[in-house]
């Protein structure tokens, strides 16, 4: 797949910037020697990544904590432009 990307890239006028992706192997058998080219260049091996402000840890983790912080802190943002406001309003 990655040797589909990179002719279309080729192909087209296109560039990766290889330095931001890498691969990731999720699941109980993470163990992988495979090596990955884009651009002609190692795509590096990572046990953990971050997706759309979720961080996933390889071992099958998900740490949510920095979604739940952003949360709290909208949540209070609210709260504290509204202690003037009706109850029902709040």
């Amino acid at each position: 797949m990655l040797n589909v990307c990179d002719l279309y890239a080729k192909n087209h006028a296109l560039a990766f910037n290889v330095k931001k992706p890498s691969c990731a192997a999720v699941g109980r058998h993470r163990y992988v020697e495979a090596m990955l080219f884009l651009d002609e260049q190692v795509v590096p091996w990572t046990d953990k990544f971050k997706y759309s402000s979720v961080h996933f840890n390889c071992g099958n983790r998900i740490d949510i904590n920095p979604v739940k912080r952003h949360f709290y802190a909208a949540c209070n943002s609210i709260l504290a432009k509204s202690h003037a406001a009706d109850e029902p309003v709040i």
